[in-house]
């Protein structure tokens, strides 16, 4: 079935869209060269010189913890199980988000950290940061996105999926390791316009071919509509608990540590609470739509739940909006990739390499250590994806 749907989105791909991706995938890389001469210090490099406003950190963050995981995991669920995808297990990590913005940010914020094991040294000393940079590095190896992206571009193009990582994957390696973090921090706000913005219209795009609200709503079951969908709430409440990772999650502390200010924080994780709730609706949304597609015969009865997603959507929208929307899919991977092996490279650096072997290591020094943390990260990532 994958292979059929591969064929069937290269067969529709406007060069309107072949022009779109490709566009999105230089201008990432584009951005990377420019700023590569543009770093004075390491904080320059790895925190962007802790100048981050509210809009930079909205974008950044909404870009960063939605990742390819989520957009094809949360529209399965939507087509298997209707809006308990969104009540049921996006919802509770809306908790953490504001415990992290009223009770975490501020207390962070106050000091000069650059890293999450920085805290462990400052109350733990040394061993723990080691440790903790250690987990910290195993953690924020992009495995997931390299392989989503592998998938995306075996589904999308037709590629071998192993090609497709190497490809798609070395582009944001490639923008990360010239720009550092003003160049994932601005990569992000194009992919924050691709993967919400675009989710958006094409919700209403796939919508409307059903007929619109009232003929989507009546092509499911019943059941489709129930918030808890029939599902066992231990399990529920056990899923919700991983939403305790979001409490010690690396990239969160880092763009914590980057902001002007606690303020710029507090405010961004706010926004970023609707922006992530619309989001994590439109996903469902699309999800179900595939179901209800179905039965009018947009989708393929037999369409694989991972991909019903991009079935709805081939299905549905128009060339161009195809093109954004794929850029979109893109962009979703592309913003983990890049945030992830900055954080384990600053890991290498900043949290073993200084302390251990270079306590006096210059800016540039450890702005080169970097690098070849970020390097070794993505190969990692990529050796454990397949």
């Amino acid at each position: 079935m994958r292979q059929r749907l591969a064929e069937a989105i290269v067969g529709v791909l406007h060069w309107l869209d072949w022009l779109i991706i490709v566009v999105y995938l230089a201008g990432m890389v584009g951005i990377g060269v420019w700023l590569t001469s543009k770093h004075k210090s390491f904080d320059d490099f790895f925190l962007a010189g802790r100048a981050l406003t509210t809009p930079i950190l909205v974008t950044t963050l909404v870009s960063t913890y939605y990742g390819i995981d989520v957009l094809f995991g949360t529209s399965e669920l939507g087509f298997e199980s209707g809006v308990v995808a969104w009540f049921g297990y996006s919802r509770p990590f809306y908790i953490f988000y504001l415990l992290a913005a009223f009770l975490l940010a501020k207390r962070l914020r106050a000091e000069e950290f650059r890293s999450l094991p920085d805290i462990l040294f400052r109350y733990y000393g040394n061993p723990s940061r080691y440790l903790g940079a250690t987990a910290s590095f195993v953690y924020s190896l992009p495995v997931l996105a390299l392989f989503g992206f592998g998938k995306v571009a075996e589904v999308v193009f037709g590629w071998d999926p192993m090609l497709g990582a190497l490809v798609l994957g070395g582009v944001a390696l490639a923008y990360t390791l010239t720009g550092g973090f003003w160049a994932v921090a601005l990569t992000d706000s194009i992919q924050f316009v691709l993967m919400c913005v675009v989710v958006g219209v094409v919700t209403v795009f796939a919508i409307d071919a059903l007929g619109g609200f009232p003929a989507f709503e009546a092509a499911l079951p019943s059941r489709y509509w129930d918030q808890m969908g029939g599902e066992d709430p231990w399990l529920i409440a056990i899923y919700a608990m991983t939403g305790l990772t979001v409490l010690v999650e690396p990239t969160f502390y880092q763009r914590i540590f980057a902001a002007r200010s606690y303020k710029n924080v507090r405010n961004a994780l706010l926004i970023g609470l609707f922006v992530w709730s619309a989001y994590d609706w439109c996903v469902t949304l699309l999800g179900m739509a595939a179901k209800a597609g179905i039965a009018n015969g947009l989708v393929a009865a037999n369409v694989h739940p991972n991909s019903a997603l991009l079935a709805i959507v081939v299905a549905t929208v128009p060339a161009g909006v195809l093109g954004l929307f794929l850029a979109g899919v893109l962009s979703t991977s592309m913003s983990t990739v890049d945030s992830y092996c900055l954080v384990a490279g600053g890991n290498v650096a900043y949290d073993i390499y200084r302390p251990i072997l270079k306590p006096q290591a210059t800016d540039r020094q450890l702005i080169k250590a970097t690098r070849a943390g970020i390097l070794r990260s993505w190969l990692c990532g990529f050796l454990l994806a397949f």
